[in-house]
């Protein structure tokens, strides 16, 4: 078989999904300098899952300031897709329409009875699980 560019970066890439789903075990990194070889293995003691979440709104929502240092916001309108990123706990079900309307309320946008959080329309969800403070331990040789 011959290897092209293309090959090389499709195995790689399938070596990577394979390494990231467990079915490949990769080998710790190794540092080295002019002394000693250290064995150096990473984790994630409180990996952090974050939602993101897209969506559009029933009718225009306006944005007020909370504080002399709030940041401007952009008001929200009909027809547009809006996303947000949220802190998410993975062990619990999660109302996303709900995450939404506390997510704008407490941001400083002026919610009204019409803007319940069943009227949010959710176009996608997506998510990721990020490391915050990778632990890293090393081992004597």
């Amino acid at each position: 078989m011959i290897f092209n560019k293309t090959s090389k970066t499709l195995i790689a890439a399938i070596l990577a999904v394979a390494a990231v789903a467990g079915f490949i075990a990769l080998e710790p990194t190794t540092q080295v300098n002019a002394q000693t070889t250290v064995p150096v293995q990473t984790f994630c003691a409180t990996p952090q899952h974050w939602d993101k979440i897209v969506f559009t709104v029933p009718l225009t929502v306006n944005w007020k300031a909370t504080s002399p240092n709030s940041l401007p916001q952009p008001t929200l309108v009909v027809g547009r897709t809006y996303d947000i990123k949220v802190v998410d706990n993975p062990a619990t079900v999660a109302d996303i329409n709900q995450k939404i309307f506390n997510f704008l309320s407490s941001n400083g946008y002026i919610l009204t009875n019409a803007t319940t959080p069943a009227k949010f329309y959710i176009v996608q969800v997506d998510y990721a699980i990020t490391c915050p403070a990778p632990v890293v331990t090393t081992t004597s040789s």
